[in-house]
């Protein structure tokens, strides 16, 4: 809730989370879809193609507190270390 009175004008939402809702866990989920007609746009691909798709949820405990979908043209790769 207090998200809600920033303005985000000198921090971004990504530091204000980071500084004001402290994570305890998250996971990440890969994925392929069939891309949305709005999507495909903003992608200049075609409706209906395979895009990589990564659903990232962070929580506080039991309590979601961000989650985000990334939507990739095809050929974005992703590299992780181990």
């Amino acid at each position: 809730p207090e998200a809600v009175k920033e303005r985000f004008d000198s921090i971004s939402a990504n530091e204000w989370l980071v500084r004001y809702a402290p994570f305890t866990h998250g996971d990440i989920d890969f994925g392929t879809e069939n891309v949305r007609e709005a999507e495909a746009k903003l992608l200049e691909v075609h409706t209906g193609d395979a895009v990589l798709v990564v659903h990232r949820t962070t929580w506080n405990g039991e309590q979601p507190i961000t989650f985000v979908r990334l939507v990739h043209a095809p050929g974005h790769r992703l590299r992780t270390t181990l």
